[in-house]
């Protein structure tokens, strides 16, 4: 049997919640994403053919640069 930590807020809501309890049982929340900002949102498309991994942007919106981060001209 294997271990995963997991993340569930009893009794809170709000946009962190909603986004931890949408999740799947083999899917785990990371630290950054605990205690970072939004900085925009992204859908990928992930499809795993003949020994590599594609991803595909299907749509971004709202995307902003890290604070500090820099930003390419």
């Amino acid at each position: 049997m294997r271990w995963s930590p997991s993340l569930r807020l009893a009794g809170e809501s709000g946009q962190l919640s909603d986004f931890i309890d949408g999740l799947g049982p083999g899917q785990l929340v990371g630290r950054q994403v605990l205690g970072a900002p939004a900085l925009g949102d992204i859908q990928l498309s992930l499809c795993h053919q003949k020994g590599f991994l594609e991803v595909e942007v299907i749509r971004a919106r709202g995307l902003q640069a890290r604070v500090g981060s820099k930003v390419l001209p």
